[in-house]
């Protein structure tokens, strides 16, 4: 996917290399740079967002993302993201099995 910022002069942010991986003990989250973050994870608010909890960062971001679709084959997030300008942004991201 691309990331457009309206009026920024670089609109070719690539999320392609991002993965986000569940299992039942928690998740793993690799960025752009092959950084990966890893805690835990739960359902909240009658399983309309997923919450994440990283016990060596607790300001990790973005801490929920509201559940679009949730089905077999994919999982539709939406959450906002404020960028080190103080301007947020709402992204929403298709997730699909590795494969």
């Amino acid at each position: 996917g691309v990331q457009y910022e309206q009026g920024g002069t670089n609109n070719s942010s690539n999320y392609q290399p991002y993965r986000l991986s569940f299992n039942a003990s928690g998740f793993t989250l690799t960025d752009q740079q092959n950084v990966s973050t890893s805690g835990t994870w739960a359902f909240g608010q009658n399983e309309t967002v997923v919450q994440f909890t990283v016990p060596t960062n607790p300001n990790f971001r973005p801490a929920q993302m509201a559940i679009v679709d949730l089905n077999e084959g994919t999982l539709v997030v939406r959450f906002t993201q404020v960028n080190n300008k103080g301007q947020s942004s709402e992204i929403t991201l298709t997730l699909v099995p590795a494969g």
